[in-house]
């Protein structure tokens, strides 16, 4: 199991941003509160990540996780969604019944 965070350099509101995932929705969150991230800031709705701005992503890398470029964040998720478990708890974490995650609309 792992953390990943992404070489991204996205500006936003003064910051440059990355994205951070992982192979559980646990790991996540748990990355996330020992880098000072507030549970607010996590965006489950297109993949279930946070955007880290450069000082967070220096701290996790620090604590453990993993480098990726743009290329490798997209294995990844490619990876997981073909996981039913993590796809199970990714709905789960958007507030999805099973019925509506079966829904194409």
């Amino acid at each position: 199991m792992a953390v990943y965070v992404d070489d991204a350099r996205n500006p936003f509101r003064g910051h440059l941003m990355c994205h951070m995932i992982a192979d559980t929705l646990d790991e996540l969150h748990a990355m996330a509160d020992a880098i000072g991230m507030e549970r607010r800031w996590f965006q489950p709705r297109s993949f279930p990540h946070y955007d880290l701005p450069q000082a967070q992503r220096r701290a996790a890398l620090d604590r453990g996780a993993v480098p990726v470029d743009r290329r490798g964040i997209v294995h990844v998720m490619r990876r997981l969604r073909a996981d039913p478990t993590f796809v199970a708890a990714m709905h789960s974490a958007r507030g999805e019944t099973t019925a509506q995650a079966a829904d194409p609309r």
